[in-house]
Order: structure tokens, then sequence, then C-alpha cells
């Protein structure tokens, strides 16, 4: 991905955003998305899969001071706020990880009614 390419681990998050910021400018499309995926062994040795995904888009600068990462430059569809501004418990319900867990938690107690 883009922040292991171009990113120096010596960065802070802030330098990473701000760096991001500048390297996309004047880009007209800034849609993006953050990506979490799972994967379940199961004791058969099936592998599942499971990935959440929340879109959104790149602000041209940073708001909030919660959250971390990409946060303070990442706005989620029909959301009028960066992650970084909401609190915790709004951006825990709407989060790549939260879409992640919630099918991942499904496909376990799945797992465990049907083995």
């Amino acid at each position: 991905d883009w922040s292991s390419d171009v990113c120096s681990s010596d960065l802070s998050s802030i330098q990473q955003c701000e760096l991001l910021l500048e390297e996309i400018g004047g880009t007209q499309n800034r849609n993006a998305k953050f990506v979490c995926v799972i994967a379940i062994l199961r004791p058969d040795g099936e592998l599942i899969t499971v990935e959440g995904e929340v879109k959104g888009s790149i602000i041209h600068s940073l708001k909030g001071d919660a959250g971390f990462g990409y946060d303070p430059i990442f706005q989620p569809e029909h959301k009028s706020i960066t992650f970084s501004e909401m609190p915790s418990e709004e951006k825990n319900k709407i989060s790549h990880r939260f879409n992640a867990l919630t099918k991942a938690k499904s496909e376990i107690l799945n797992f465990l009614r049907n083995p």
C-alpha cells in the first residue's frame, strides 16, 4: 500500500497524513476506503476470510484530534466529519474493523451451531 511504499517508519501519523495530502495535492478523485480482512482457520483446515470496509474520501486538511493513522483526513461516506472528529462509539459502529468482526462473529457462530 501507499503507506509502506512511501512513508518512512520514522514519520508520525500526522506527518504521514501531511505527506499524503501533499502527494495527492489537487487531485479531483479523492475516493478512499479502509479495509480489514480477518482469516479464520477452522479445526478441519478450512480457511475462511471475511472483509469489512468503509468507503469515504480524503479531505483537504487535517481535522480532529482523536483516533490514529489517517483518521484526521478520512471522511466516511454520508458523514460530515472525519473519523478523528467522531466519538469513538460512533466510529466503532461503522469502521472497517467492526464490519469485518461482525462477519467473523457470524462465521464463528455458524460453525459452533453446525460443526
